[in-house]
């Protein structure tokens, strides 16, 4: 298994990367969805905007024009590559709750099993 040192293992988007920015405003249109819930700050700087921080502004529901309710969290990944189980296991505290905003943002989160 490969190790993270200092360079980071993911990089941000190109502008050649960019020019999927029609296709993406096509799915949405498409798909219209009611929430939009972006893992990771890549992800939420795409409908939100460069100056988004996951850091600062996790967990808040925020008006897009994408979508009326878009909320951020960590990447999945994020949280598995937390530097120690302390880091870990605060980071998911934080993510569960995120997740469970965005179930409940859901029009017809009845048909969700609350238990999950």
């Amino acid at each position: 298994m490969e190790v993270a040192g200092p360079q980071p293992l993911h990089k941000k988007r190109s502008a050649r990367e960019e020019a999927c920015r029609p296709w993406l405003n096509a799915e949405l249109e498409v798909v219209q969805p009611h929430v939009i819930l972006c893992l990771g700050a890549t992800a939420a700087q795409a409908l939100l905007g460069r100056r988004f921080r996951v850091t600062q502004d996790r967990g808040e529901v925020v008006r897009a024009e994408a979508c009326e309710r878009v909320i951020a969290t960590y990447h999945l990944s994020a949280v598995l590559r937390a530097p120690n189980a302390e880091a870990r296991g605060a980071m998911r505290r934080d993510l569960i709750p995120d997740v469970k905003k965005a179930v409940a943002a859901l029009p017809n989160r009845g048909l969700l099993d609350e238990s999950t």
